[in-house]
Parts: structure tokens; C-alpha cells; sequence
């Protein structure tokens, strides 16, 4: 699945690249033939006005007048650098025939006879310059009309070979797409690789899943089977009264309260990754919160013969959500007795540092080793799997008071040494801290 998604990316980022590439490509050449045509037109038309100055000119000396050696070398000079940007020009008189031309036409004199006409027919006269290829040259050739002195027609053409023109488009048609087919390539392998890297944490979310289903089923697994167990032992003797299987439905009894704690923090676990909680802030006195949720408790600590100490300032007020705290709370004393030795104690305690408001709860039990310290907050994480279910933890608590913790903007910071406690301490911002006046 994760290889279809991979190539499904590659494909889709190199479709958009080359689509991408494809369109400014397509941009810059019709941009540039665009101008190329444009400029062309422009030059045919300048050569074309240029050429009308000197219609009197040409009259004259089909009338017999003298020649001027002045004019004739400016006219020289102007075909000759015409010449050099491939511009010839033909001038025809009302019968169309031609009375001056360059040395060297580029077109038969029929051909651009036809062209004239074709002009006149369409009255594109001093227009746009006709496209025309002949053989294997491309031209473009314009026509317009001019008045000599007498009143006489005269029709000036210019016509210039393109080819020069058509072979850089070409060119730039060829690099162009030789670009697209480069940048598709680059874009493939490159796709690939970034695809691959861009679904790393799909895999590690699919991981996480898998985890997450094998150590669900692990956890509902095991009391349903001793459930199961019990229940058919119960079966096996149906004459004894419920005293005498009281065992075996404490046993009973016992798993399907695990389960229930299991669903329990399931489900809150799965509204919290639906986004689904929200924070109801109020202010409370967080004193009298942390003696009543450590009362609430004192039968565990009770069976271990473990003491709570609880030392905040009673005029202390959080704004913070009451449930969400009161659940912190419970997950962090409820874990202290857990993993505390008997006959010690618990103290609960709270300091004022850099800006923060610290909350210390902090037991003298079995530790946590240096390397379970960064999984803590795994799901289902426990360092001693064994010993955490006989004290009936589930590995999702630390988890959920991370979240309250995030979602208030506080921090938990875990220290710990193996055999001789372990100290959760919360970092509560000051402005979310106020005082009971007196």
C-alpha cells in the first residue's frame, strides 16, 4: 500500500512539475515567435516607407532626367543594408510592372504579382505581411501603396527570408522540450526520493497503529482469558453457593475492572486524537483539590501503608479545566503508590521558579532505569510489564496527562533513580496562577 502511495506521489508531483514546465515553455516560445513576428512586420514596414522616399526618384529617371549620385548612393546604401537583414524589395507601377528592384528577388516577379493582387483583394494593404513559403524558404512579404508626385499608383513590397528566424525557434522548440523531458526525469527520481522521505511518518503512524491494536488486543486479551478461566471453574462445580466461588469471582470481578479502565482511558485517548475535548477553564483552589483527590485515594495507600504529604499554599488558585486537573492528579498519585515501597510516603509540593509554578509529586518507589525515561509516554508503555499489571496499570496514564498537560500549556518533566523514586513535576505558566485575597 505504502509503494502504490509512494508511486502515486512521484507520478502526481511529476505530472504538476512537467505540466508546470510545460506551460512556461509553451509561454516563452509563442513570447518569443510572438516578438519575432512582430519585429519582422515592423522592419518590412520601415523598409517599405523607407523605399516609398525615393518612388520620385525612380520616376525621374524613367523620364530621362539626370541621375543623382548622392541619391543613388544613399538608395545603395539602404538596399545593401537591407540585403544584410535578408530584405529585398520590388516597386511596381499602377500596371504592375516592376520599375525598381533589388538585384537578387527572393520571390519569381509572378508570384509577388499574385501577392499584390491577393492584397487588393483582401485589403490588406500596408496590413500584416502575408506568410508564404516557396520551396524550402519561409517569407514573409509586405505590400503597400504610395502616391508619386503625378498622382500615379505605385506599389512598394519588402520581403524578407525567415528562415534564420524559424531555425532559432527551432532551436528554442528543441531546448525547450529536450527541458521538459530533463526536468521530468529530475522530477521522477527526485519525487521518488522526497515521496519516500514525505511518507516516513505515514509508515511511523501506521506502525504506531499496528502497536496500538497488537497492545489493545494484548491488554483485553489477557483479563478476558482470565475471566473465562474463572467462570468455567465456577461452572465446573454448580452446587457450591457463592461463597464457597467467592474466589473465583473476585478473580472475575477484578479483570473486568481492568477492562474497564483499559476502555476508559481507550476512549479518551481516542476523543483526544479526534480532537474532540475541549478545556472549560475556571478557577479553583488547587490546595483543596490535591487533598481531595489524595483522599479519594488514601485506601490504595492505605493497603501499602504509604502517607501522603500534601504542602501547597491552601491559597493558591489554578484557572485551569477542574476535571481535566483532578484527572492529572489522579494519574500521577495513583502511579506513585503504585510503584512505591511499603511504609513510605508521598509528598506533594509546589515552588515558585523563572516564571513558573512547579508542582512536585514525588515518591520513593522502584525507580524508573535511564533508558525507559524517553517511552514514558508511549501508550502501553511499562518498564516492568509484569509488575505493572499485578499493581493494575494500563501504560496509557502518563499519555493522558501529558495531553491535559499540552493542552494547558504546561509542561511535565519526569526525574527519576532506579531503587530510589521518581519525581513528576508539572510546569504551570504564573499568569495562569492567582491568590485568594485575604
Amino acid at each position: 500500500m505504502l509503494n502504490k502511495l509512494r508511486r502515486n506521489l512521484t507520478l502526481l508531483n511529476t505530472f504538476v512539475l512537467v505540466g508546470i514546465l510545460i506551460a512556461i515553455s509553451a509561454f516563452l516560445y509563442f513570447t518569443m515567435r510572438i516578438n519575432l513576428t512582430s519585429d519582422v512586420d515592423s522592419e518590412l514596414a520601415m523598409a517599405s516607407e523607407q523605399l516609398s522616399t525615393y518612388i520620385n526618384y525612380f520616376d525621374e529617371i524613367s523620364e530621362g532626367y539626370p541621375r543623382d549620385v548622392e541619391k543613388d548612393e544613399e538608395y545603395n546604401d539602404l538596399i545593401q543594408r537591407l540585403l544584410n537583414q535578408n530584405i529585398t524589395t520590388v516597386v511596381w507601377n499602377e500596371n504592375f510592372d516592376v520599375i525598381r528592384s533589388s538585384i537578387y528577388l527572393q520571390l519569381p516577379n509572378d508570384i509577388l504579382r499574385d501577392l499584390v493582387q491577393y492584397n487588393f483583394q483582401t485589403g490588406n494593404i500596408g496590413g500584416e505581411a502575408l506568410n508564404y513559403k516557396y520551396g524550402i524558404i519561409d517569407m514573409k512579404v509586405f505590400t503597400n501603396v504610395y502616391v508619386n508626385q503625378s498622382g500615379q499608383m505605385r506599389v512598394v513590397q519588402t520581403i524578407k527570408n525567415m528562415n534564420a528566424e524559424i531555425g532559432f525557434l527551432n532551436w528554442l522548440l528543441r531546448i525547450l522540450i529536450i527541458a521538459v523531458f530533463i526536468g521530468m526525469t529530475l522530477s521522477l527520481a527526485g519525487g521518488y526520493i522526497i515521496s519516500g522521505r514525505s511518507i516516513i511518518p505515514v509508515k511511523e503512524s501506521i506502525k504506531r497503529q499496528q502497536e496500538f491494536v497488537a497492545n489493545v488486543s494484548h491488554e483485553l486479551r489477557t483479563p478476558i482469558a482470565v475471566v473465562l478461566t474463572n467462570l468455567e471453574v465456577i461452572k465446573t462445580a454448580p452446587e457450591e453457593t457463592v461463597r464457597q466461588q467467592w474466589q473465583w469471582l473476585g478473580n472475575a470481578y477484578d479483570e473486568t475492572k481492568r477492562m474497564e479502565k483499559v476502555v476508559t482511558d481507550l476512549l479518551f485517548l481516542a476523543k483526544v486524537d479526534a480532537g474532540q475535548l475541549n478545556l472549560e477553564r475556571e478557577k479553583f483552589n488547587l490546595a483543596y483539590l490535591i487533598t481531595d483527590t489524595s483522599e479519594k485515594l488514601m485506601p490504595l495507600a492505605a493497603k501499602k501503608n504509604i502517607s501522603i504529604y500534601n504542602s501547597i499554599d491552601d491559597k493558591i488558585l489554578l484557572n485551569a479545566d477542574r476535571l481535566k486537573m483532578t484527572q492529572l492528579a489522579i494519574i500521577l498519585i495513583d502511579n506513585s503508590i503504585k510503584y512505591s515501597t511499603e511504609n513510605s510516603a508521598i509528598t506533594i509540593s509546589s515552588k515558585e521558579d523563572k516564571g513558573f509554578f512547579i508542582l512536585k509529586f514525588k515518591d520513593h518507589g522502584i525507580g524508573i532505569a535511564p533508558g525507559d525515561m524517553e517511552k514514558v509516554y508511549e501508550r502501553f508503555f511499562r518498564a516492568d510489564k509484569a509488575r505493572s499489571r499485578d499493581m493494575g496499570g494500563t501504560g496509557l496514564g502518563l499519555s493522558i496527562a501529558k495531553w491535559i498537560a499540552d493542552e494547558h500549556d504546561w509542561k511535565i518533566e519526569i526525574t527519576s533513580k532506579p531503587g530510589k523514586g521518581t519525581t513528576a513535576s508539572v510546569f504551570i505558566p504564573m499568569e495562569q496562577i492567582y491568590y485568594e485575597e485575604e
